[in-house]
C-alpha cells in the first residue's frame, strides 16, 4: 500500500512527499511505550517486518533520509520491546490453563471482547475520504474512549 501511495498519490513534489513521509514517522513514535506492552510477539514481529520493507521501499525510491528514520524507528521498537515484559503468549497446550487466567485477571487488563470490525477504505474522493476517516475515528472512540487519538 506505501509504495503504491508513495508512486501516485499526491502530493507529487518529492519534498512534499518526504516531509508528509516523516512526519507519519513521528506519529508512530508516540506509540512506542504502549504498543511494547501489549503486543503479542506475532504482533512485534509483524510490525519489525513490515518497517523493514519500508525501510527498502524508501531506499529504492531514492529517499535515504526516509529509510534512515524508518531504521531509528525499528531502533525505538526494539529497545522498547526489550524494556517491556515479555509478552503474553496464549498456548491452547498449556497444561496451566487456570493459573494463566488469573494471572490475566489479576493484571487489570482488559482485552476489548470483540473483534475489530473491517473498515473498506474509500479514497476515491475527498468525501468518502472523509468519512472512512470518521468511521475509524468513532471506533477509536468506541473502543478507546479514553484515548484522545480517536477524538483528534
Amino acid at each position: 500500500y506505501v509504495e503504491h501511495y508513495w508512486a501516485v498519490a499526491a502530493p507529487q513534489n518529492m519534498a512534499h512527499k518526504k516531509r508528509f513521509a516523516s512526519q507519519v514517522i513521528k506519529r508512530f513514535e508516540t506509540g512506542i511505550e504502549v504498543f511494547s506492552q501489549n503486543a503479542a510477539t506475532a504482533q512485534r514481529d509483524a510490525l519489525s517486518g513490515e518497517l523493514a520493507k519500508l525501510a527498502q521501499c524508501w531506499q529504492s525510491h531514492n529517499a535515504p533520509e526516509l529509510a534512515q528514520a524508518t531504521d531509528d524507528l525499528f531502533a525505538l521498537y526494539q529497545r522498547a520491546f526489550n524494556r517491556a515484559a515479555p509478552a503474553p503468549v496464549p498456548t491452547p497446550a498449556a497444561s496451566g490453563s487456570s493459573p494463566q487466567t488469573t494471572a490475566t485477571s489479576e493484571s487489570g487488563v482488559t482485552q476489548p471482547s470483540a473483534p475489530a470490525p473491517q473498515i473498506v477504505i474509500d479514497s476515491h474522493d475527498d468525501k468518502a475520504w472523509r468519512d472512512t476517516l470518521l468511521k475509524v475515528a468513532a471506533i477509536l472512540c468506541e473502543r478507546q474512549p479514553d484515548s484522545p487519538q480517536g477524538y483528534r
